[in-house]
């Protein structure tokens, strides 16, 4: 004969069953579990980020204790965890006349954009010398000897991309000091690495894929956008796009973070859209709006040069341009994981 519990009896026994659970570290499925903060778009204005960085580069010293000058962008709901989303770290870096960071190396890659260098400056990542010029962007892939000197007599100004948290949550996220040398040799020129990963590629490169030490100019990307917007090539979400690649196998430009210029011409205002991938912004040149919300009823977040913003997993948006002369940004996506890990999606306005 089966016994019918009151709702008192049945609230009683599922109590008793949590605190057994919790005793043996399980859980049941159907009890209440803390959810990750929500994230929305934000911006971090120039003003604020290069206000900041330049008190610190007249208090912080580059040194054992801070062997980097580095300010982190923190999204606000992930203030705690000093991280700018749950996938990507986006930092700024200041770099003095004479000054040098130390050689290291760590899992993740760390491509770099540079946001203003004159000539001497350089990093050198596996022995080859890679020089800094303002725009161009630098491929350190994971566990590669990276370091950074400021030859010239003016500051170097660049942003750190990498994805430690990614690394952190898989167990994978291993550091290393070069030694006792504060630098490694230059044993390569610039250009070394791209040279063998051509259409004439050295054997030691056959095979290969993912991403290698190599600089990506500005000057030839923003040819190349102009070449498309010429030839009346544009996206609809993103206006005249184009993507870094790895010359080794056509991928992404890291196995784990992939990059994007693109042209947001005057007076143009993109379709909106939304996509699983957190991408973040830095605006090289000019002024807009990012669009928000289904049917850009959630407000706009307007930014102008040097300005960095992002945009969150399944967030709607688009852009505008309203002024007179064309809206170039650089962008960073975790894309390439999410893809990797088959969570891949994209939705289009209609």
């Amino acid at each position: 004969m089966t016994t019918v519990m009151t709702e008192q009896e049945r609230s009683d026994r599922r109590d008793a069953l949590t605190e057994e659970l919790r005793k043996v570290y399980l859980g049941g499925l159907w009890q209440p579990r803390k959810r990750l903060e929500s994230l929305s778009a934000f911006k971090w204005a120039w003003a604020d980020i290069w206000g900041c960085l330049r008190e610190a580069g007249e208090i912080v010293e580059v040194d054992e204790q801070s062997p980097m000058r580095t300010l982190q962008l923190i999204n606000p709901a992930l203030e705690e965890l000093k991280a700018t989303s749950r996938t990507l770290q986006v930092s700024v870096q200041l770099l003095k006349p004479g000054e040098l960071a130390k050689a290291h190396r760590h899992t993740q890659p760390q491509p770099r954009f540079i946001v203003e260098a004159a000539e001497g400056a350089y990093t050198t990542v596996d022995g080859e010398q890679l020089y800094m010029h303002t725009g161009d962007f630098i491929i350190t892939p994971g566990w590669s000897w990276h370091d950074h000197t400021n030859g010239s007599g003016h500051q170097a100004v660049w942003l750190d991309i990498h994805d430690p948290h990614l690394a952190g949550y898989v167990g994978a996220m291993f550091n290393e000091r070069y030694g006792e040398d504060s630098v490694q040799p230059i044993e390569k020129q610039d250009g070394y690495h791209l040279q063998r990963a051509s259409l004439y590629r050295s054997q030691g490169l056959v095979g290969q894929s993912g991403s290698i030490p190599m600089r990506y100019r500005w000057s030839d990307a923003v040819e190349v956008l102009e070449e498309m917007d010429r030839a009346g090539e544009s996206d609809a979400h993103d206006g005249v796009l184009l993507e870094y690649r790895s010359p080794l196998d056509g991928g992404p430009a890291t196995p784990t973070i992939g990059a994007r210029v693109q042209k947001i011409r005057p007076g143009e205002e993109t379709r909106l859209h939304r996509h699983t991938e957190t991408v973040v912004y830095h605006v090289v040149e000019g002024e807009g709006e990012l669009v928000m919300g289904a049917g850009g009823g959630g407000g706009v977040l307007k930014w102008e040069e040097r300005d960095c913003f992002m945009v969150t997993p399944w967030e709607w948006h688009g852009f505008r341009n309203e002024s007179s002369r064309a809206a170039y940004l650089f962008s960073v996506t975790d894309a390439p994981a999410v893809r990797a890990l088959g969570f891949y999606r994209e939705e289009i306005a209609r």
